[in-house]
């Protein structure tokens, strides 16, 4: 059976080696409970969203490119009990968003 693409989205997340990273077209800003973010390009020129909870933990440890793992342990660092399943979730939804990117991994 087809997945649902939300469900098939977090599959491909939860599975990969990509490094994820912002997107440089995205202004933002860190508010006291939350991080403020501006999209300025695509066909939607301006795209603003406020960044809460596990998807704003992830958007500041963003700051340098990182894999998901290392995404998980900031997470978990940051006091989460199911690290792994919201960060996943928060990647997903920045993805959709159009906010971070895959990077694949260069082979050395």
């Amino acid at each position: 059976p087809a997945m649902r693409p939300l469900v098939q989205a977090v599959a491909e997340v939860a599975g990969t080696l990509d490094i994820f990273a912002r997107v440089p077209q995205v202004l933002w800003r860190l508010g006291d409970d939350r991080v403020i973010v501006v999209r300025v390009w695509g066909s939607t020129p301006r795209l603003t969203a406020d960044l809460t909870g596990a998807t704003a933990v992830v958007w500041l440890a963003l700051d340098c490119p990182q894999p998901l793992s290392g995404l998980v342990a900031q997470l978990a660092t940051a006091g989460s009990d199911d690290a792994k399943e919201r960060t996943v979730d928060a990647v997903t939804e920045l993805l959709a968003a159009g906010l971070i990117k895959r990077q694949v991994p260069v082979a050395i």
